[in-house]
Order: C-alpha cells, then sequence, then structure tokens
C-alpha cells in the first residue's frame, strides 16, 4: 500500500493559522459572557446554571460527536456544523430580552461626557443602585418639565390617589429607561393582583416592589421620577408611540434586531413571569447549541496528530498551542479595549457588549471558511475498540491515579467560580472593560513558559507533588480575591495563575506519559482535562452560583480557599499509602506492531510473563 504523501511544514502551517484564529474568537467572547449574563439581569444561581450546563452538555456529546465523525468518516460535516451552531447560539443570546433594559447604563460606568466609578454590590452580588448616580440611571441633556421627588418618609403616606395626583401634572420625555423598567413592574403587580382578586393600591405596590425587586425600589427612594407614571395616560402615550414606530417603519424593521426583540418581548409576556423568561430563554438556547458546537475543536485535535503520525511525527504536535494561547489574550485584550471607548450603548436599545458577540462572529466565521480547507487523514485502520475506552481503562488501572481525577474534578470546581464571578467582584469594586481585558491577558502570558516548564516540574517534585502545589496556589489566589479593595489589585494576584491552572496541566501531560499505553497519551491527557473543564468546571458553576446568592461571594470565594487547602494536605498525606507506578514497556510487545487494541501498563506484568528478553536480564 503506497503511504500518503504529507507536507508536513504545510500542515503545521494551516492547522496553527486554524486555531489561532479560533482561539482569538474564543478569547473575544467567552471570558466576557458572564457580565452579559449579569448584564441581562440574571442572578448568580441562573449564570452558574447556564454555565454549569454548558459544560455537562459538552462533556457528553463532545467524545459522542468525535467518534461518531471517525467512523463514519464525516469529519469535516461534523466541524462545520460545530462551527456554524457556535455562531449562530452565542449571536441568539443577543436577541434575548434583559430583565431589564436600564441594565445596559447601570452596568456601564460611562454615560455622556459622565464617568463614574463601578456600582457597588450587597453580600449577594446584586447592584446597589442607591449608590448609582442619577445620571445613570436618566437619559442625558434631556430636560425634565415637572418632577416630583420620593424619599423615604413620604413612601409610607403614599397611596394611589395622591400619588397619581401628583405625578400626572406634566408630560416628560426624561428618565425613559428607568420608567420603562417601572412601569413593567407595575404592570406585572396590578396583573397578579386582578387574579388574586385583590385591591390594587399605589403603597401596596411599593411594598411589592420592595421584595421583588429591591433594585428598583432603591432606586425609587433616591430618583427623581417623570410626573406621567401611575397613570393610563403613560400607557396610552407608549402605546401611540409604538403605533407610530410600526407605521414608521413596518415592512423594513420586522425582521431586524429591534423587530425580533420586540416579538420576543410580546411572546415571553404571554406565558411566563419577569424573573424566570429571560433565564430560561437563555438555557434554551445554550444547550441546544451547545450540543452542535462541543465535538469542534477535538476533531481538527484528532486529526492534526492523526495526520502527523501517520508520517511518523507526532513529536511536532503541540506546536500551535503557544500561539493560540497568545491569541487567545491578545484578542481579549484588544476587544476589551474597543469595548472601553464605545458609547455604552452603541444602537439604538443594543449594549457595548454586543461587540465580543460581533468579534466572535467574524472570528469563527473565518474559521468557518477555513474548515473546507482543513486537512483530514483518512484513517484506513479498523479500531474495534474506541480510544477512550483504552483511555479510560489505563486511568483507572491503577488505584494510585484516583487522586490525580478527583484532584482535576474539585480543581475544576474552584476555577469556576474564579472564571464565572471573578469579573463580577470587579465590577463592583470599579473595575472597567479594559482591566477586564488585561486579566485575560495577564492569564494567558502566565500559562506559556508552563507549556514547557510543566511537565519538567512534575517530573522534579512528581505528579502528587505538583497537585498539591496547584491546589495551594488556588488556595492562596482565591484568599487574596475576597480581601481585594482596589480592582486593579487583581493583576499582580493573578500571577499566580502560572501554578494554580499551568502547573495542574503540566501534571497531567506528566500522568500520560507514565500511564499511556504508547501512542495513546493524547487521549489520557484529554480525558483528564475533559473531567476538570466538563464535569468539575460544570458542577461547580451549579454550586457556586447558588454559594454566590446565599452568602456573598467573599463567603465563597474564603470558602473555595480553605477546602483547597484542606484538599491540597489530603494530596500530600496520600501521596506515600498510594504511590504512583509508571508503565513498563515489554519487548514482546513489540512485536503486536503497535495494536491499538493492547492496553500496554503496569498492570500487563502477567500477560508478558513469558518475555525472554526480561526472564533473561532477571536471571542476570
Amino acid at each position: 500500500m503506497v503511504r500518503e504523501q504529507v507536507n508536513t511544514k504545510k500542515v503545521i502551517l494551516f492547522t496553527t493559522f486554524f486555531f489561532t484564529v479560533l482561539y482569538s474568537g474564543r478569547g473575544s467572547l467567552l471570558p466576557f459572557l458572564t457580565l452579559y449574563f449579569r448584564q441581562l439581569g440574571l442572578s448568580a444561581t441562573q449564570t452558574g446554571i447556564l454555565f454549569g450546563g454548558k459544560s455537562l452538555v459538552a462533556f457528553w456529546t463532545g467524545p459522542a460527536w468525535t467518534r461518531c465523525a471517525g467512523r463514519y468518516k464525516k469529519k469535516r460535516i461534523i466541524l462545520m456544523m460545530a462551527l456554524f451552531m457556535a455562531i449562530a447560539g452565542n449571536l441568539g443570546l443577543t436577541l434575548i430580552p434583559p430583565v431589564d433594559k436600564s441594565l445596559s447604563l447601570i452596568y456601564c460606568p460611562k454615560t455622556g461626557n459622565n464617568h463614574t466609578g463601578g456600582a457597588s454590590a450587597g453580600g449577594n452580588g446584586r447592584i446597589n443602585t442607591t449608590e448609582v448616580p442619577n445620571t445613570v440611571l436618566m437619559t442625558p441633556n434631556v430636560p425634565t418639565q415637572s418632577t416630583v421627588e420620593i424619599t423615604s418618609s413620604t413612601v409610607g403616606n403614599l397611596n394611589e390617589a395622591s400619588l397619581v395626583a401628583t405625578l400626572t401634572t406634566h408630560e416628560t420625555s426624561a428618565n425613559y429607561n428607568f420608567v420603562n423598567s417601572l412601569d413593567n413592574a407595575y404592570d406585572q403587580y396590578k396583573t397578579k393582583q386582578l387574579k388574586k382578586g385583590k385591591k390594587i393600591s399605589m403603597d401596596r405596590f411599593l411594598n411589592w416592589l420592595e421584595s421583588h425587586d429591591p433594585n428598583l425600589y432603591n432606586a425609587v427612594l433616591t430618583n427623581t421620577l417623570p410626573p406621567d407614571f401611575g397613570e393610563r395616560q403613560k400607557r396610552e402615550l407608549n402605546d401611540g408611540y409604538e403605533k407610530t414606530y410600526s407605521a414608521n417603519f413596518s415592512g423594513t424593521t420586522r425582521w431586524s434586531l429591534r423587530g425580533i426583540q420586540d416579538q420576543m418581548f410580546t411572546l415571553k409576556d404571554q406565558f411566563m413571569d419577569l424573573e424566570y423568561r429571560t433565564f430560561i430563554f437563555a438555557l434554551i438556547v445554550i444547550l441546544i447549541s451547545e450540543i452542535f458546537a462541543s465535538p469542534g475543536q477535538e476533531i481538527c485535535e484528532d486529526s492534526l496528530y492523526e495526520t502527523l503520525d501517520s508520517v511518523d511525527e507526532t513529536e511536532k504536535y503541540g506546536s500551535h498551542q503557544t500561539y493560540c494561547i497568545f491569541s487567545y489574550g491578545l484578542f481579549a485584550f484588544i476587544t476589551s479595549l474597543i469595548v472601553e471607548n464605545a458609547s455604552c450603548i452603541i444602537f439604538p436599545e443594543t449594549s457595548r457588549l454586543m461587540i465580543h458577540f460581533y468579534s466572535f462572529a467574524i472570528f469563527f466565521g473565518s474559521a468557518f471558511l477555513l474548515a473546507f480547507c482543513y486537512p483530514f487523514h483518512t484513517d484506513t485502520k479498523i479500531r474495534h475498540r474506541s480510544k477512550y475506552v483504552i483511555g479510560l481503562k489505563s486511568i483507572l488501572s491503577s488505584r494510585s491515579n484516583a487522586i490525580f481525577v478527583l484532584t482535576m474534578i474539585i480543581a475544576g470546581g474552584f476555577q469556576a467560580n474564579v472564571s464565572n464571578f471573578l469579573f463580577w467582584l470587579l465590577q463592583d469594586l470599579g473595575g472597567s472593560e479594559i482591566l477586564f481585558g488585561s486579566v485575560v491577558f495577564l492569564g494567558a502570558m502566565c500559562e506559556i513558559p508552563m507549556l514547557y516548564l510543566g511537565v519538567f516540574l512534575a517530573k522534579k517534585i512528581t505528579n502528587i507533588g505538583t497537585l498539591a502545589l496547584a491546589m495551594f496556589f488556588l488556595c492562596v489566589r482565591c484568599l487574596l480575591y475576597s480581601f481585594m479593595q482596589h480592582p486593579w489589585a487583581v493583576l499582580p494576584i493573578e500571577l499566580s495563575h502560572a501554578f494554580s491552572y499551568g502547573a495542574l496541566m503540566g501534571a497531567v501531560s506528566s500522568l500520560a506519559e507514565n500511564i499511556a499505553p504508547p501512542g495513546e497519551e493524547r487521549t489520557v491527557e484529554y480525558i483528564l482535562l475533559s473531567l476538570y473543564w466538563g464535569l468539575g468546571y460544570g458542577a461547580g458553576c451549579m454550586i457556586g452560583g447558588y454559594l454566590y446568592d446565599k452568602v456573598g461571594l467573599v463567603i465563597l470565594f474564603q470558602g473555595s480557599a480553605v477546602l483547597a487547602f484542606i484538599w491540597g494536605t489530603i494530596v500530600i498525606a496520600t501521596a506515600k499509602l498510594a504511590p504512583q507506578k509508571k508503565k513498563t514497556l515489554h519487548y514482546a510487545s513489540l512485536l503486536h506492531g503497535g495494536d491499538d487494541d493492547e492496553d500496554i501498563s503496569d498492570d500487563s506484568d502477567e500477560m508478558f510473563s513469558d518475555d525472554w528478553l526480561v526472564n533473561a536480564l532477571n536471571e542476570k
């Protein structure tokens, strides 16, 4: 049989460029997705469920799609499907209506020509609008004609008749975002009261608002309200505006972004409450897109490795990782720089965070076009067993690997808290978009040296020692986060990422070298990383989000630090009780010609007990 001719340099150059484009798109969006969910009005619990569901779905569907792609030789089709669904899913998130449209201004420190610090948060991480300047909640440069100030001393004396009579003296066009939120809340309250057959009154509405939306209630107490709120004239005015808007733009904006959002607003009001609709829509979009988008990178990595393996140059595999990590951090910083200098609202009712989504779409769209030319190796071997089965057997073949597997899952859970809620903490401290990009860039730069030093470190202090080191640095990292008082203090703390994550990845590569059968090291490494980013990260997102809402972010980080220290101590204590074994390559195994079905490990001594070379050396 004639071996397929492969231009190795050309393959490596093209795949490196492809992965660089792919990682540039991810860096432009994924680190900032948590900020977008917060701007939509989602709680920490809901955000944790979204990220957790995404990770757990990818944990199961990624390997399944990859196996199908290899078995039925449809790698290119499935790769392009994955890239397309990634674009569609993330752009679909931009069509989801927020809980409160004014959040795009509350979480944006720039309004008009003013530049303010970030809003502070309470123990549960929710924005405290009493400390947000009035200019954030009001439309700038629009004069207010007749207004009335609502203070905490007057709330108890309010009733529907007096408030309506006072607030309906004149007409105003200011405070559109604030008024819209307040009007929607009043409509929601009135609908629920009518369904229950209860009396509607303004003082009851304020009591209801205090328990259902404390942020909006605080804004009512501290901000100037427009005079037309609370009267049907306000609703009629809005209805007239919507009719005028529809009459002027019908036929041209029906399928526009605004038109689709308006239709979704109408749909969600018909069948679910305000507080859950955004979360349900986001969950559906994320889960459906992730089911089909999960196998993209693994298919590309598999194909590159198989192509290099076909010409016996697997030592060149992994040369693209440095460029990928660098591009991830670089374009995260560049995109954040663009967003920082953009207006809070770049288009009508479009937050500046949409720049992240548009950047992602551009890079992934480019990757989709490059996928037409991606080099795929045609594997003529028939594998009787899945490579994942072989990898799992290698990992589970020794009890000494159990502590490693558990550590990967636990560390993934702690990483979920950092990835999901660190930016929330920085935002509450007044951090800017440029700071968020700097954090991602610095973290990426810390990972690059560990690509080369991680395995060396693991061999010097053993894999178990590296695990303990990573857990102790993770402990210090979370503890320092909990005591931060200034947002820019995060940058020196972020240097610990080199050991809390980079060293851990070095230990993964070192373990894969030690226990995997020849040629299956990458599979073992992939399984361990899946446990980290799939099972551990997914569970950590859900648990961390729930605890964030219950005990607050400070306690969450401090609790993570304590647990990381305890687990690091357990890792050290069990190191001597369960020493790791290295695989033994027997001479007789070479006669099998690298058969993929054979598992060569330290448990194969019995299989090759008649190895004549081993016996001769032992006798000597």
